[in-house]
């Protein structure tokens, strides 16, 4: 399970590091306002609610390097708040 904090205008951790083929649980909760989290190459996304954990459960089937970002505007940082994800065999 990775633990996601989500804040004005950033996520931490930032960058997360997976294993192909395990499936992964991510625990998303926002310290400030609503957010969203979108990890469009597999087909993820969900609003991360102030007082809230919201779980994404998946299975990645491919290794590489793969943007995720906030889809809710949050103010004037918002298109700087994003991360990747690491997919390793």
């Amino acid at each position: 399970m990775i633990k996601l904090t989500a804040k004005k205008f950033e996520y931490s951790p930032s960058e997360i590091t997976v294993k192909k083929g395990e499936p992964v649980v991510i625990e998303a909760s926002s310290e400030d306002v609503k957010h969203g989290f979108t990890l469009p190459d597999f087909g993820i996304r969900t609003d991360i609610k102030p007082g809230s954990v919201n779980r994404v459960s998946f299975t990645p089937d491919r290794a590489g390097r793969f943007g995720f970002a906030c889809d809710v505007f949050c103010g004037g940082g918002h298109e700087d708040m994003s991360g990747t994800l690491i997919v390793t065999e």
